[in-house]
Order: C-alpha cells, then structure tokens, then sequence
C-alpha cells in the first residue's frame, strides 16, 4: 500500500547529490560542482513542484503543521540555492580561490540546516497526516504519479550523475592517495 512516507526516499537521493555537490566542490573541481548543483536544483524543483501541486491541497488544516510552513520553508529553500549558485558561479574554474570555496561551504551549511528542518516537518506532519487522511486508492494514485515522474526525470539524469560521481572519485584517489 502506498504512503507518502515513500517520497522521504527521494530525500536521501537528493542528500546524496547535494553531497557530492559538496565533494566535488571540496576537491575544487568546480565545473563538477555546477553541473551536479543543477541536476540537484532540477530534482529539488520537481519534488518541491509535487508537494505544492499534489500532497499540500491533501493537507487538512492543522494549526502546528500549516501549508504555509511548507511553501515558505520551500521559498527560504530557493532563495538560499540562488545564493549558492550567484558565489559558484564567480568561482573561476581554472584557478579557484580556497577560502571562497570554504566561504561557500559554509553558506550550504546554512542551507543544509535548512533542508533539515525542512524534512522533519514533513516527516513530522505533512506525511503522516496526509497518510491518515487520504483514502487508500488516492494515496496510491498520488503517491504512484509522483514517484513515476521522479523516476524517470532520475533516470534520465542517472548517466551523468554516475560519470561526475566517477570523476569525483576518481579525483579525490589522486588526491589523497
């Protein structure tokens, strides 16, 4: 049966590319750490998209659980990766300067603490009450529609994110090896 529990699995997807974002970024291969920051924004956006569209209007009102703690922490959410993206984007990819790229991990830490707060509260409210409130048979088409758009929007972007994990690897075995 399905559960909107099953969409926090899309959430370690994303935890894990944001990550290798990170790696990537770590390494200074920055060119990496662009491309994965996008494909990322591009997952994040969809998911974001279905919770708006799909599992918010589902949400009855609850006064410790409201809509608008979702679009909200969504929006503080864009506007942080709009931020990150501005610094990444400055960075020359020939040369980048250390302490910017340390400046810049620090402004995702920012985010990732966001991101957190983000996922409790729907761990915490928006899926568990959505799952009680929802008849079976929807919850099935909802939770079904989504996870078959994330899929194959995952899929497409699969090869690319296997080759920049590849390098990824590859470079830091160089590195520290």
């Amino acid at each position: 049966m399905a559960s909107f529990r099953d969409l926090l699995r899309l959430h370690g997807v994303l935890e894990d590319l944001f990550l290798l974002h990170q790696e990537a970024l770590l390494l200074l291969d920055v060119n990496a750490a662009r491309e994965l920051l996008a494909i990322y924004r591009e997952l994040l956006a969809i998911h974001m998209h279905h919770e708006e569209t799909r599992v918010l209007p589902l949400l009855p009102p609850v006064k410790k659980w409201p809509k608008v703690l979702y679009t909200g922490q969504h929006e503080k959410m864009r506007a942080h990766l709009d931020a990150i993206e501005q610094r990444l984007t400055a960075l020359s990819t020939a040369a980048p300067d250390r302490r910017a790229v340390l400046a810049l991990l620090d402004a995702e830490a920012t985010y990732k603490h966001l991101e957190e707060h983000h996922d409790g509260a729907e761990r915490e409210g928006l899926f568990p009450i959505t799952d009680e409130v929802t008849p079976a048979l929807e919850r099935e088409r909802v939770v079904g529609g989504i996870l078959a758009e994330w899929q194959a929007l995952e899929q497409r972007h699969a090869p690319r994110i296997d080759a920049l994990r590849n390098a990824v690897a590859q470079r830091a075995q160089r590195l520290f090896d």
